[in-house]
């Protein structure tokens, strides 16, 4: 093994054997005992192979399937490649593979931080040392004394990844991790995972979120089919990555009441809010009930193209008689929540006035613009407010905060987040 190489991977297949039979009834169930049913062999990995060097970030994607996480696994130790496949590791390694995997459920989430931080090889004088940090960083004092088994699933993960994170390893297996609990944490775990980067430690990062690939990685990889199909810059990757998904465009009009529509022709309509950012507020007074994107072409999609003209329709509710003005506000964030775009029905270049409504009312907002981001995942949230004649001179009524998840593409590759037009000249000066 090269000596400045953290993880080598040479010709690294994984075959899982697959059982197809169903056993129903006590009679199948009675048979099975005799005649184990049809089985099939299913390749979750082919023939993969790359080297990481010491200190590099690589990023891995790829569509859920594709063979990511069994990729990480193997590497971890839990797997064992098919034969001929080889998996070298220099250095200590970490996996941060399902967090919580292992705990007691019947111990407290103190006696837990000391059995799993146990298991990933840490002394006691050690953890008595980290007891606090662990505690506070997974936000949890005031449930440490109690059984994980009354925890959520949130809670798990925290305390998981709080107490891996102590860990003084030289490589790190990351799946998803940015994933891990609510928005607040979520951003204490991306500077968790930027100080590992400035200290050199060699990282697998595995992600849906393009941007962060983009902003953090050094390299990345990407799996397709569960063979690697690409390996280079993080820009070139994550764009033909993104490529993947072209073919499948679906239509973007939405009913917020949560309540899956059968589909119709031309018009598949379906639950939204399932973002694990996304949460609403309000919509006593009033409710937005739908909202549609469209695209330049007239079609109705989440697929949006950069630099394009796009609509998108929303349909308010009034549960309140008002004369006062309506108010849509809508912004859009990355995929790690950086606010990019934002605007509302006032910023017209002729204010958009509402008329007088009443209970049961519903208004229908169109606002045509264009789309100056870049190729990436976007996430977009709607507010409907109401103007007042003194300060703050508007109140919220219903927000639907990260509420649509829009898909921003183009035909080359560009850099960033935000696209302005440029117009170039060039005079020989000399």
């Amino acid at each position: 093994m090269n000596k400045d190489n953290a993880i080598t991977i040479q010709n690294v297949s994984k075959t899982f054997l697959l059982r197809d039979d169903k056993k129903e009834t006590l009679r199948s169930l009675f048979s099975s005992f005799f005649n184990q049913g049809k089985s099939r062999h299913f390749k979750a990995l082919k023939n993969i192979s790359f080297e990481i060097k010491k200190g590099e970030f690589v990023g891995v994607v790829g569509k859920n399937g594709s063979g990511k996480s069994t990729l990480l696994k193997i590497i971890a130790g839990i797997y064992s490649p098919d034969k001929g496949g080889k998996v070298k590791i220099n250095g200590k390694l970490v996996p941060f593979l399902e967090l919580g995997v292992g705990f007691n459920p019947e111990l407290s989430g103190k006696e837990n931080i000391y059995l799993n931080g146990t298991i990933l090889g840490m002394t006691k004088k050690f953890l008595d040392n980290k007891l606090n940090d662990i505690i506070d960083f997974a936000e949890l004092r005031e449930f440490i004394d109690t059984p994980v088994k009354n925890y959520s699933s949130g809670m798990v993960v925290r305390l998981a990844f709080s107490i891996a994170i102590q860990t003084d390893a030289d490589v790190f297996l990351l799946d998803e991790i940015l994933a891990v609990g609510d928005l607040a944490f979520q951003k204490k775990s991306f500077e968790v995972i930027k100080r590992l980067k400035q200290e050199q430690k060699t990282i697998l990062f595995v992600s849906h979120s393009m941007q962060a690939v983009r902003d953090l990685c050094d390299r990345a990889i990407l799996i397709d089919h569960h063979e690697l199909v690409e390996d280079g810059k993080p820009d070139k990757v994550t764009y033909i990555y993104e490529q993947l998904f072209q073919e499948t465009e679906g239509t973007s009009k939405k009913d917020v009441k949560g309540k899956e529509k059968k589909e119709k022709k031309n018009d598949n309509t379906t639950e939204v809010g399932a973002h694990e950012l996304s949460y609403t507020i309000g919509g006593e007074k009033a409710e937005i009930i739908s909202y549609e994107f469209i695209d330049h072409t007239g079609k109705s999609t989440l697929k949006l193209e950069s630099n394009q003209n796009f609509k998108f329709k929303v349909k308010v509710k009034s549960n309140i008689d008002t004369n006062n003005q309506m108010i849509l506000g809508v912004m859009i964030k990355d995929d790690i929540n950086h606010q990019l775009y934002g605007l509302h029905s006032t910023y017209n270049l002729k204010p958009l006035k509402t008329p007088p409504v009443k209970i049961g009312n519903i208004l229908e907002y169109e606002c045509e613009a264009n789309l100056p981001l870049n190729p990436g995942i976007y996430y977009v949230s709607f507010v409907i407010s109401e103007g007042l004649d003194y300060p703050p001179y508007y109140q919220d009524l219903h927000q639907l905060a990260n509420f649509e998840k829009i898909d921003v593409y183009y035909k080359q590759v560009r850099w960033g987040k935000v696209f302005v037009e440029p117009q170039f000249t060039v005079t020989k000066l000399d």
